[in-house]
């Protein structure tokens, strides 16, 4: 009996036989309480709303500019393409900085978003949805932001396929239509 003891004890202990502590066992993965859950929802959520639109607008504005400047340039040019294209990429100034920092703020939203998905993934819990309609609009973005909500509705396909059947039912008839868009190819035949 005694014999037994101690071999459990030295199994149990570090493998460097000078340190002499216990081993302490892997902790086992837990999900975030619900309260924290909706939080960070919420957060994300809001975020993704706010940095879309501003988004939205600097291109609005960014694009204006361009297509102004092509126009200045095509008149003093002549016909030349070489003046069309380089004012068409020459976006410096003030406006260029804040694109860049609300796309990255977007990114970082789309990525918290894909956070909570991927924090439930063989489940669809009553946050879920709103989280998937908020990412379908994201799929049209520019390449950052739009790659990483593809891959996330590629993730999230890839774990609810199963069981699409009955987790179907936590969706509305609005949420379903514009999620099913994304994550069911169309028939060649249809």
């Amino acid at each position: 009996m005694q014999v037994r003891q101690r071999r459990r004890r030295q199994r149990r202990r570090c493998p460097r036989s000078a340190c002499g502590h216990q081993r302490s066992r892997p902790k086992q993965h837990t999900r975030p309480p619900p309260a924290v859950v909706d939080a960070l929802r919420t957060s994300f959520l809001n975020r993704a709303k706010r940095t879309r639109k501003s988004v939205l607008r600097l291109r609005k504005a960014a694009r204006i500019e361009r297509a102004a400047a092509a126009t200045a340039a095509d008149g003093k040019a002549g016909s030349s393409s070489s003046g069309v294209v380089g004012a068409a990429f020459a976006s410096g100034g003030r406006g260029s900085t804040e694109l860049a920092a609300a796309l990255v703020a977007q990114h970082g939203a789309v990525l918290g978003l894909g956070a909570l998905l991927l924090s439930s993934p063989y489940a669809v819990p009553s946050w879920m949805p709103p989280v998937l309609l908020a990412l379908t609009q994201c799929i049209d973005d520019v390449p950052p932001v739009s790659t990483t909500a593809r891959k996330l509705f590629a993730d999230f396909w890839r774990t609810h396929r199963d069981e699409w059947a009955v987790q179907k039912e936590a969706f509305t008839a609005d949420e379903l239509e514009a999620v099913s868009e994304l994550l069911i190819s169309p028939s060649y035949y249809a």
